[in-house]
């Protein structure tokens, strides 16, 4: 019998330390940081992307991306911005401690750009979703998962995360970008969509690995975060113990069925 929510499981994975970078995108200029609503990075009416509204938001998002070619998390960055905040997002493009994939961040990101990208033709847009994908292909292991911070995890940041739908969230845009689903039409070349490609077939070996066995040796679902090497569920934050979790295991189980 499947579980409805997340029941503690021995725990097989290790408590991050005492000093470790919180599960967080990090600092961020004074009056930046607000409850992530995002409204306007979700907006598809082609009406509105083609408004200087929109291009100035797209300005915004273009400011956040980081060297690294991922974007941080946490930040409403469809709110207008003063040139002062701007100037502040602008010095700190050369971070690489907080791109990621957590709470919907960076493919949140990407998908508004090909969208303003395929409203307006503009390739600035292109070009930061291109570095994009390059972010989201570099952070897979060599085994398949994805860890929801890098190029420098911390702590319990190097698992395979699942938790918030990082993983799937990755995967997803990774496939429908290799199959050109709208608004993703000719925003790669060939080559890369081949390497999205591996990238998703070696995903979802690793995500079938992760999925958990009872003790009668049935699968049953997965946990929030599994240890990168040995498939194990891992403990993350002091309540986010190693689990059965209900919600992670929809997002999957989605995933796998639309195969």
């Amino acid at each position: 019998m499947l579980l409805a929510a997340s029941v503690a499981m021995p725990a097989m994975g290790q408590h991050p330390q005492r000093g470790e970078r919180p599960r967080m995108g990090g600092r961020h200029p004074r009056g930046v940081m607000h409850h992530p609503k995002n409204n306007e990075l979700k907006r598809t009416n082609t009406a509105f992307l083609r408004s200087a509204t929109a291009d100035s938001v797209g300005r915004q998002v273009l400011a956040y991306q980081r060297v690294t070619g991922g974007w941080p998390k946490n930040i409403d960055m469809g709110r207008r911005h003063t040139q002062a905040e701007l100037d502040s997002v602008i010095a700190e493009k050369g971070r690489t401690d907080d791109s990621t994939t957590d709470n919907g961040a960076t493919v949140m990101q990407m998908r508004f750009l090909a969208y303003i990208y395929q409203a307006t033709g503009k390739p600035e847009y292109k070009d930061a979703f291109v570095r994009g994908i390059e972010y989201l292909l570099s952070g897979q292991y060599p085994e398949g998962g994805w860890p929801q911070f890098w190029p420098d995890p911390q702590g319990y940041q190097v698992h395979v995360t699942y938790n918030d739908h990082a993983m799937v969230n990755t995967m997803t845009l990774l496939r429908d970008v290799s199959a050109g689903v709208h608004p993703f039409t000719d925003m790669v070349d060939k080559e890369t969509a081949l390497r999205m490609d591996d990238a998703f077939a070696r995903g979802i070996e690793w995500m079938l690995a992760d999925q958990i066995r009872d003790k009668d040796g049935k699968l049953t679902v997965w946990c929030q975060q599994h240890d990168h090497l040995t498939h194990a569920p891992s403990l993350a934050r002091s309540y986010e113990l190693p689990s059965y979790c209900s919600a992670e295991r929809a997002g999957i189980l989605k995933l796998l069925m639309s195969i």
